[in-house]
């Protein structure tokens, strides 16, 4: 179904650049994201970047704070090297 690819596009195409931006250092631990702002720069609407952000929280990458926003985690990086190994695994690359 062609919309839910688009969307799923959406979604990776902002998860990859605010992860990206993490691990690089462009996003400090404690930096305050808004979902505006990253859909501005990844150049898609707000509710795939909203989804990225649950995405991230869930892997442990930013907290939400209600009325507050999103905020970047230190890293950790025995379990960013974990989650990439089990990325690999499931890819299959």
């Amino acid at each position: 179904h062609r919309q839910g690819g688009i969307a799923v596009r959406a979604v990776d195409k902002a998860y990859d650049a605010v992860r990206t931006g993490i691990i690089a250092g462009r996003y400090l631990a404690g930096a305050r994201l808004t979902e505006q702002e990253i859909a501005t720069a990844v150049g898609v609407s707000r509710t795939p970047v909203r989804e990225a952000l649950f995405r991230l929280r869930n892997e442990g990458f930013l907290d939400v704070e209600s009325k507050s926003g999103w905020f970047v985690k230190p890293i950790d990086f025995d379990r960013l090297d974990h989650l990439d190994a089990w990325i690999e695994t499931w890819d299959g690359s």
